[in-house]
């Protein structure tokens, strides 16, 4: 027997790195445990970019290289802690368009079946899990480098002796190597790369979930249109039947269709205003959020690459190529999200023009020119008003992150 997808099967990745970070997206609220996570998580993260600016501030003059692979790491704290922040911020915003989108969910089989809701969970699933899987494998890759580097060099190979390194360079104002605190140091740097990559995780697997949810409801708005039939242009295929009929009675069952086919188009409008406001919200909580991301990937974009054309160890070279992938994954994932929104927006007013409108009533076509006019601006996803994100945004960052390259790689050679 088929089963019923429920709403919370989408959001079930998004809950769990939710929860590491003590922010709750779905369910019941206020827990103590989920306060000392978000309160210890972004203390914890704080702290630790502190360190990393330190650090950055005080060797930039005397190993420049060495700085510009801290800025990569500095940037990408800095992304997670505006994450932080207006996931905090709009929390009852982000948790009213998920009651939205749960009002407009199909809840029944034959709805569901309707809607083609197994499509879309099924995309929403292979991207979300593909992207969480490449991102735990370069966060614990990083996490665990330098201590698996110590015991194989040192302990197992005995080839040379490596000193006791953190994950990520930082200064802390006490001699750490040589104690017991390093170890302490080792683990909070390694929760501050876990929450910082739950954060970033978060935002962007509930951005892309959210968008796969309104691209279901456009596609099905297409859909519907398309497949129609005016109920007045069917009364008109009877076109003998409808001749042999009293004037009278003829008229009140014109009447009958055009009502039909003007409530049709009136449940679709509400359906598709409910669906642009959707799209508004969605860019009023995320807005500035993607535009720094798009700012911070461009710049460790830029930094990894620098990195990876400096003569490098094998081993070093292996995690910089790791952190670029991830990083243009990031930025690409949400430009093919964005795309994917245009294109099923824009459908609608194709579905429209390309519906069998010729037969019906006069009143039934003027109300389709207005409702084509409107649905032929895209619904689109914004970092704030200064970007439209689809694929061509992607050749745009890339492009810059090209030109800080030649230009740092520039500064460097002089």
């Amino acid at each position: 027997m088929s089963i019923i997808i429920r709403f919370e099967e989408f959001l079930r990745l998004p809950s769990f790195f939710s929860r590491n970070i003590g922010i709750i997206l779905w369910g019941q609220r206020g827990k103590l445990f989920d306060r000392f996570m978000f309160y210890f998580s972004s203390i914890n993260l704080f702290l630790t970019l502190l360190a990393e600016l330190w650090y950055i501030i005080s060797t930039i003059s005397t190993d420049f290289i060495t700085a510009i692979m801290g800025l990569s790491y500095v940037s990408f704290v800095v992304l997670a802690e505006v994450k932080f922040y207006y996931l905090i911020k709009y929390d009852m915003k982000v948790s009213t368009v998920l009651k939205r989108l749960n009002a407009l969910f199909p809840h029944t089989k034959e709805e569901q079946e309707n809607i083609q809701l197994i499509k879309y969970l099924k995309m929403s699933k292979f991207y979300t899990l593909f992207y969480t899987v490449t991102f735990m494998l370069v966060i614990w890759t990083y996490n665990l480098y330098t201590v698996s580097q110590r015991f194989i060099y040192t302990k197992i190979l005995q080839v040379r002796e490596i000193e006791r390194e953190l994950p990520y360079p930082a200064i802390y104002f006490w001699n750490w190597q040589d104690n017991w605190s390093y170890f302490m140091l080792y683990i909070s740097q390694s929760l501050a790369g876990w929450h910082a990559t739950c954060a970033q995780i978060l935002t962007d697997l509930l951005i892309c979930i959210l968008i796969s949810h309104l691209i279901m409801h456009y596609d099905h708005i297409a859909r519907s249109l398309l497949n129609y039939q005016s109920k007045f242009a069917e009364l008109y295929g009877k076109e003998s039947t409808m001749k042999c009929m009293p004037k009278l009675a003829r008229v009140m069952m014109e009447e009958r269709a055009v009502r039909a086919d003007m409530k049709f188009l009136a449940d679709i409008i509400a359906y598709h205003t409910e669906l642009l406001s959707l799209t508004e919200s969605l860019n009023d909580v995320f807005g500035v959020p993607l535009f720094m991301k798009f700012m911070s990937s461009s710049a460790i974009i830029c930094f990894l690459g620098f990195q990876m054309t400096v003569n490098r160890g094998f081993d070093l070279l292996t995690k910089l190529a790791l952190f670029f992938i991830l990083s243009v994954l990031q930025v690409y994932l949400i430009c093919h999200f964005g795309q994917l929104l245009i294109d099923a927006s824009t459908n609608v007013s194709t579905a429209l023009y390309s519906q069998d409108w010729t037969n019906a009533d006069v009143r039934y076509q003027k109300m389709l020119v207005l409702i084509i006019k409107r649905a032929q601006r895209s619904a689109t996803l914004k970092a704030t008003n200064f970007i439209i994100i689809s694929r061509a945004t992607m050749t745009e960052i890339m492009q810059m992150s090209y030109k800080f390259f030649a230009l740092i790689r520039t500064m460097y050679n002089d």
